[in-house]
């Protein structure tokens, strides 16, 4: 901030005088873009139904307050988003820091509809679990031929959301319509993931779901299943970070019949041995060593 104007003086002669025209200047350097705002739809369905107001360019040392002339602030999302429900105008105004003067503002107007059909009841069932490193989500709805898409939103902290994928609103021959959604979590870090969905009408009227809470919390585990084991020898695996697993198969009489070394990533990881059918019947041990633990397993081989 203390040179976002800057003075440049060029030299005119061999001296240390100069005119005004060597002077050139004053040029805004570093200036935080001025706000800007969107909205969820611009039409209310009455007096009924909510509009997410965000601004779209956000700067983190900036300071936002949100005000309305003649509508209602419902709630505030964060200090960038706000959900209301009253037809009105609404205004945010930005300061660049804390006690400085107002920098800029923006100002959105919603409407009210008298004509619109309200959306029916949005969803019967909205559910979600995580497998590996995608959350699979669920939800059933009724006949509601007003909708026009569902929008699946992430948040990290339960009052952020963030749009991450779409699911348009087709019909199906049997009810109650069901739509499911898979998220890709491989690149996000927190422990707790939140969902929500927002559902949009062909008027752009908009209504949210109940917000569901997921744990991305892997919990390490090993089975060998089925077992007996008939054939095949399959491994199923659980496990929260990437390693290497070592696999060691011996008989009853202490001989090694197998040994294996696997990179494993996090999540999910189904290993197969088909050459467990070549081997006589009968019990075998078979030991997993994976970051330093050990694990061992009997297994009864069938013929």
């Amino acid at each position: 901030m203390p040179f976002r104007r800057v003075l440049v003086k060029s030299r005119a002669s061999t001296s240390f005088t100069a005119a005004l025209k060597d002077f050139v200047g004053p040029f805004d350097f570093f200036l935080a873009p001025r706000v800007a705002v969107d909205v969820d739809t611009t039409s209310l369905c009455g007096f009924m139904g909510e509009s997410q107001i965000n601004v779209t360019n956000p700067v983190s040392t900036s300071v936002y307050t949100w005000s309305t002339l003649d509508g209602h602030i419902n709630r505030y999302n964060s200090p960038t988003s706000i959900v209301v429900d009253s037809p009105g105008t609404y205004i945010v105004t930005q300061k660049l820091q804390n006690g400085c003067e107002d920098y800029a503002a923006d100002t959105v107007t919603l409407l009210t509809n008298p004509l619109c059909i309200v959306l029916q009841n949005t969803l019967q069932t909205f559910t979600g679990n995580i497998s590996g490193n995608t959350a699979v989500l669920h939800w059933t709805a009724p006949i509601n031929e007003n909708i026009q898409y569902y929008s699946i939103e992430r948040s990290m902290d339960g009052n952020r959301f963030y749009p991450v994928g779409k699911v348009l609103n087709q019909k199906q021959s049997a009810l109650p319509f069901k739509f499911t959604f898979m998220d890709n979590l491989e690149k996000f870090s927190g422990n707790t993931v939140y969902y929500r969905i927002k559902l949009t009408g062909f008027d752009n009227q908009v209504f949210y779901s109940n917000v569901i809470k997921l744990n991305t919390d892997i919990k390490p585990s090993i089975t060998i299943t089925p077992n007996p084991v008939y054939n095949t020898l399959k491994i199923h695996l659980q496990t929260e970070k990437e390693g290497i697993l070592q696999i060691f198969v011996y008989d009853m009489a202490g001989k090694q019949m197998m040994l294996r070394q696997e990179r494993l990533q996090k999540g999910i990881t189904d290993l197969i041995y088909p050459e467990v059918q070549h081997w006589s019947g009968g019990i075998y041990t078979v030991k997993f060593i994976l970051d330093n633990t050990v694990q061992i397993n009997k297994i009864f081989l069938t013929k």
